[in-house]
């Protein structure tokens, strides 16, 4: 099963957030991505990720750090999440038209693959 069949993955980003953050607790629990990520899945529910972050905290995945970093339930302007998610989907040059602001990614847009 996978995360946005689970309910409360709103949107991609919830679901970066989610492979980050599992990603993160790997590295710390010298553990395989996989196992983690399956781990993760297996313990989302609804709340999405409240969910992931209720569950690694239980699995004593320090997780204050990462969190603070990721800055998910801030802004678009302000969150880096959204701010590094936004400029690979919508790619340089569509982001600085939508914000307002330079990119720090220099890329093409993966929104530029999508079919309509």
């Amino acid at each position: 099963m996978v995360l946005n069949q689970k309910g409360g993955f709103n949107d991609e980003v919830a679901v970066c957030y989610a492979v980050i953050l599992s990603s993160f607790a790997a590295k710390e629990l010298g553990k395989s991505f996989t196992e983690i990520i399956k781990d993760v899945i297996d313990n989302s529910d609804e709340t999405g990720i409240i969910s992931v972050d209720n569950f690694l905290e239980s699995i004593n995945v320090k997780i204050t750090s990462i969190k603070e970093k990721l800055n998910y339930f801030g802004s678009h302007e302000t969150s880096y999440i959204y701010t590094i998610f936004d400029q690979v989907f919508y790619g340089a040059e569509l982001y600085e038209k939508i914000y307002s602001k330079p990119a720090t990614l220099s890329t093409n847009g993966l929104i530029e693959k999508d079919r309509f």
